[in-house]
């Protein structure tokens, strides 16, 4: 994988909960904005808000199977502000809404599932605990990419 996407990839993992721009990413990989969008379509096939929105909806599904925070808290860990949009994607992307996801793990004991790369390798629950008690009560807002 070329070096830049990996380095664009590393960023959206760190940084989930905040607002991220296509600009700023390709900016920090000092690429313009359509030459870092056709060089991360060609190596991951979807776009960098697409694959932005999947990493958070995966990411959401660790929490809601793995974790005890609130589906609002975990919105916020992941950078989701609206509920709607939020229950929908999930859906579509796991099948089940997060709280039919969460009752069903809890029913089955199912505590693991594997993740697809690159998320095995650097997501740690207890990075979004600590995201959650720095939370102020308030949503984190996401931007459109």
């Amino acid at each position: 994988m070329d070096g830049r996407v990996a380095q664009a990839i590393a960023t959206m993992e760190r940084h989930l909960e905040r607002p991220l721009r296509v600009a700023q990413l390709a900016r920090r990989v000092n690429l313009s904005v359509s030459r870092f969008a056709h060089l991360f379509h060609t190596e991951l096939g979807r776009s960098p808000a697409h694959y932005l929105r999947e990493l958070r909806l995966d990411r959401a599904r660790v929490l809601v199977e793995e974790s005890t925070l609130s589906i609002k808290e975990i919105r916020a860990v992941v950078g989701i502000n609206d509920p709607s949009h939020f229950a929908r994607d999930f859906a579509r992307r796991h099948g089940a809404s997060p709280r039919k996801t969460r009752a069903g793990a809890r029913s089955s004991g199912r505590r693991h599932f594997c993740l697809p790369e690159p998320l095995s390798s650097t997501f740690d629950l207890r990075t979004a605990e600590t995201a959650h008690s720095r939370l102020d009560g308030g949503d984190v807002a996401t931007s459109i990419l």
